[in-house]
C-alpha cells in the first residue's frame, strides 16, 4: 500500500473501527491479494454490554485477547481466546483448569492419586 490517500483512509479505518494490530495485518494482506476491499468490522458497540464486559473480565483473567461471538440465527456462539507461543497456551490452560468450578468431566478424566 504506497499511496498516502489509501494509507490514510487505512488509517482511519482503523481507529473508527478500532482494529486490532493483528486484524489491520490481515486486512492489509487481504487488499493486497486480488485488491479485495476488506469486509467492514462489526462495531463493538453493536455487542451486548453484558457481553462486553464479560470479554473485559476474561481478558483481564487471561491476559490476553478474548472475543466473545454471540449466538446468531441458524449459528453458534464462541469464545476466542488468542495465545502466542505454547508456553502462553499452557498458561491460559491452567489458568482456566485451576478454576474452582472445574467442570466433573475434566475431573473425571484427570489422572488419581
Amino acid at each position: 500500500m504506497q499511496d498516502p490517500v489509501t494509507q490514510r483512509r487505512f488509517a482511519q479505518k482503523i481507529v473508527k473501527h478500532n482494529w486490532s494490530v493483528r486484524e489491520t495485518e490481515q486486512r492489509v494482506k487481504n487488499l493486497g491479494e486480488g485488491g479485495r476491499k476488506p469486509q467492514p468490522a462489526k462495531s463493538p458497540q453493536l455487542l451486548d454490554p453484558n457481553v462486553r464486559a464479560a470479554e473485559a473480565k476474561l481478558r483481564s483473567a487471561l491476559s490476553t485477547q478474548v472475543r466473545i461471538q454471540p449466538q446468531r440465527a441458524g449459528s453458534t456462539g464462541k469464545i476466542e481466546i488468542e495465545y502466542y507461543s505454547m508456553a502462553d497456551l499452557d498458561r491460559i490452560f491452567n489458568i482456566i483448569m485451576s478454576t474452582n468450578e472445574t467442570p466433573a468431566a475434566f475431573k473425571a478424566s484427570s489422572p488419581s492419586s
